[in-house]
């Protein structure tokens, strides 16, 4: 699970001003073509809710 406080000041998507808030988090892996990797990230941050999704992209070695 996850946790963050909205600040006074900001527009919550979830929980209230001030008060610290505790909702479910997923992990999502993919393979994806190099030449798809940029959509797959633009997808991911259109469909998340709340400011900056928080995300790695690791290229894999092909022996």
């Amino acid at each position: 699970q996850g946790q963050f406080k909205p600040l006074a000041g900001s527009n919550p998507y979830s929980g209230t001003i001030d008060a610290l808030k505790t909702v479910p988090e997923w992990r999502v892996e993919l393979v994806v073509a190099d030449d798809l990797i940029m959509d797959a990230v633009h997808a991911m941050k259109s469909a998340h809710p709340y400011e900056v999704p928080a995300y790695d992209v690791i290229k894999l070695a092909d022996f």
